[in-house]
Order: structure tokens, then sequence, then C-alpha cells
């Protein structure tokens, strides 16, 4: 039995592990993206963000959602018997490409993605190690086989190919440790190394992507509890129910307090990447259902509109619309509304969303004032940048913001924030012979186009 899904890494970049930790590559025609990153170094708070990863992603796997495993040193000792045991499985994998694990048997899917991933890190190894011994090679299949079947435990005893494995692992330093964790990637998991101390090998580090957080330095990481009890909300501790105290009922008195104006406040650069959430991926489809193009789009509506580009949607039959951390991926042909002079346009799926707040300061925008794109350039999934506001132009009687955020061919339909995270424009052109040449539809246009179907 054939594996129906096939992997992709690293089509995205992250820079962060919230951003590691909300990274769905979604599941498109037998494919899914996944994630190998390195974060570099260490930082002040660093224990407490990971505990508090442990505390939600263990909170998502007990819901079924995900599974979550995190490794603190891949050191796990065989003994004999182990050794004997895999070193047989070895032997049946040398003659008959099959690999019978103790966890994962009887699993025939499983078998063929984890003979074409393990396939795969020999041959790194070999490739790094071209005078290996045949006894030297033996022992790093048999320790890859052991590792697999130990420390991937939770993933591998009830393969799901459909269900997203997150890997958090530190101490990786040594080729095969880091070459063990690439076969876990080959496997569909989203990997992430915390590399505190040092970096891995030079030679090797193009197999997965790196983001730095601070300088290296010694740091003693919290080991993983597998057994943490969350409440409800981890903000509570849990009390005794408290005693119920009659109380005279009261004539009804009018509140006539206003209620507290809730304060604007500037975003960081994480809080602002997470706005990604209401930016969609749109691949458009011709009528054969074959893809032609692809843009960006923006949540503008609860129920399921989408604010792009007419350039984006003009020659599409269907749409297929993909959301992070949403493995479904949506079609559609309701093209609702669009405007071919201000290049805007709606279309709509069968979803409730999350719309952005669209800027509505009567204070104008100036040049210099930072901002936030974010959308898909060259197919890259959300991606985030960021820049200022170089000037405003008058583009075909279109008032147009330029701007200095790198996008692509495909981030068209992509939102631009400003730092209160609010949709000041939509990304709509960059030119190509100028360096960080970028203009968007400002939120006039966009506001006088879809005013009918905001919906906050």
């Amino acid at each position: 039995m054939m594996s129906s899904i096939s992997y992709r890494l690293n089509v995205m970049k992250i820079n962060s592990a919230e951003g590691f930790i909300n990274f769905s590559g979604g599941l498109r025609s037998g494919q899914r993206d996944v994630i190998f990153a390195r974060s570099l170094g260490v930082f002040s708070g660093m224990n407490e963000e990971i505990k508090n990863i442990d505390e939600k992603m263990t909170r998502q796997m007990n819901s079924g959602r995900l599974v979550y495993i995190r490794i603190n040193s891949l050191d796990v000792p065989m003994s004999p018997s182990d050794t004997a045991y895999y070193s047989q499985a070895y032997e049946k994998w040398r003659k008959n490409k099959i690999i019978e694990l103790k966890n994962a048997s009887g699993n025939p899917s499983f078998n063929d993605v984890f003979c074409n991933a393990a396939a795969s890190a020999v041959n790194l190894y070999k490739s790094i190690k071209p005078t290996v011994s045949d006894t030297m090679l033996k022992n790093y299949i048999i320790k890859l086989f052991y590792r697999t079947d130990t420390l991937l435990k939770e993933c591998i005893s009830g393969w799901n190919e459909n269900l997203c494995t997150k890997i958090i692992a530190s101490g990786v330093y040594k080729e095969q440790d880091y070459l063990f964790m690439y076969t876990a990637a080959l496997l569909g998991c989203d990997v992430l190394l915390l590399q505190t101390r040092e970096d891995v090998p030079e030679k090797l580090r193009n197999l997965s992507v790196s983001f730095t957080v601070g300088n290296f330095g010694d740091i003693k990481l919290p080991e993983y509890d597998k057994n943490i009890c969350i409440a409800e909300n981890p903000r509570e501790t849990a009390k005794p129910p408290a005693r119920r105290i009659p109380v005279p009922s009261a004539p009804y008195v009018r509140n006539t307090s206003v209620a507290p104006t809730v304060q604007r406040r500037e975003k960081s650069y994480e809080e602002l990447a997470a706005l990604a959430e209401s930016v969609v991926m749109i691949e458009v489809l011709n009528s054969k259902g074959e893809p032609v193009s692809a843009g960006s789009g923006i949540m503008i509506g609860r129920d399921g509109y989408i604010l792009t580009n007419c350039h984006v949607v003009s020659d599409g039959h269907i749409y297929a619309v993909r959301i992070e951390n949403d493995n479904e991926v949506y079609l559609t042909n309701e093209l609702i509304k669009y405007n071919t002079t201000t290049d805007l346009a709606v279309i709509r799926i069968k979803r409730s969303l999350s719309p952005v707040k669209v800027y509505s300061d009567a204070k104008p925008l100036v040049r210099g004032q930072k901002v936030i794109a974010i959308g898909s350039p060259l197919g890259l999934f959300n991606s985030v940048s960021d820049g200022i506001i170089s000037g405003f132009r008058e583009i075909r009687n279109v008032d147009m913001i330029q701007f200095t955020a790198p996008i692509s061919h495909g981030s068209s339909g992509g939102a631009v924030f400003n730092t209160y995270g609010e949709l000041i424009g939509i990304s709509t052109a960059g030119i190509d012979k100028g360096q960080n040449i970028n203009l968007a539809v400002g939120y006039k246009s966009i506001i006088l186009f879809a005013k009918g179907f905001f919906r906050q």
C-alpha cells in the first residue's frame, strides 16, 4: 500500500517558536507542507516561553487535534535485546525494504513513508561520510530505527497521515542527531530545533531554515511533563465551589455609567504576524480545475467574504482558498463584486471568518510610517515583511500607498497593516525594475468598495 501523501519542506519561513506552533501546512491534492527549523541562541524568558508552549500543545493533543513531542536529549541507551531486535530489523530492511518497528508494526502506509525517509537520511549520511565502513553504516541505521521507535512513539504508534505532529527538540548538535530530526520531518512532522549552545554542522544547514533569538549560551531547558495537568483556563487555579448565600432582591436601578474606552495600542511584531490568520491564499483554477495563478486575500466579513484584487481572480473559474491553521481547502465560484478601476474584488466561501479591522481614523497616514505586509509571495503561504510608507501616488485616478515592505508575485490581494494591526491597504502591484517599490490600494477605496460586506 503506497502512501497517499507527500511532503514539501520549508516552503514558508518562520521567525519565532510561536510562528512554528501556529504553522499549519494544510493538505491539498495529497501534499502537505512541513516546517524543519532551527532557533538559534537564548533569550531572557526562554524557559517560560517553552513552558507555555508545552501547556498549549498538550491541551491541543489531549483534545485530539495533534501529536506533541518534546525531546531534551537523543541519547537513549539501547539494551542488548534492543540491539538484537533492531539488527534483525536492519537485515529485513536491507533485503526486503520492509521496516518492522515495535510501535508501528502492521501499518503498510507508515512502512512506505519511513522507508523513503530512512533512505534519504542514509544517502545523506554516506555523502558526508564517504569513507564510512559497512559496520559503521549498519550501526547508524540501527540507531535510526531505534530512535524512531522510541522517541517518536506517540507519532508512529497511531500513524495517521492527516494528523499534525509537532516536535521541539534540544541538544541536537551531531550529524547523526540532526539527520534523525531530518528523518522526522520527512515523516511529515513539523520539527523545531532549539540550538542554544551552537548550530548544527554547516554542511547540513541547508536542510532546514533558521531564525535567531539571541546569542549562543548555556541554559538548562525545562523537562517536559507528559502528564501535565491543565485547567480549562490555564491562568486560573482551581478553587472549591463557593458557598451560595441568599441575598435579598433589590429594586432595579438602571446603570447609567459609561463603558470604559478601549485604548488603541501599537502591537509587537509577533502580534502583528498573528494577523496572518485573517489573510488567505487564493489559487485560481480554470474551467478544467487546473491551477493558472495564485494570489492572496483578506477576510473582511464573518459570513465568508474575502477581499482581493480584481486582477487576481479575473481569469478564474473556480477559486481554492487556503486558511492558516485549517487543513481544508475551500473551493468556490462565488465572485460577488469587482471593480477593474480600483482593482478590487470580493469572493465568498462557505465558512465563518475572523475579519480584520479596517483603519478609519480621521488622522491621515504619513510618509515614514511603519507598515507590515502579509501575503503569499511565490506561493510561500502567509509570509510577513515590514517596511515604511514611502509615498502616496495617484495611478489611473486611484489613490495608492507606496511602501517598502518586500512583496513578490502572489502577494497581490494581501494585507498592509499599520502598527496598530489595522488594515490600511491591499497589496496591488510591485515595480520589478525598482527595489521595494510596491503599491497598495488605500483604506478609503476599500471602505467605499466593500462597505456592505463588513461585519466585525
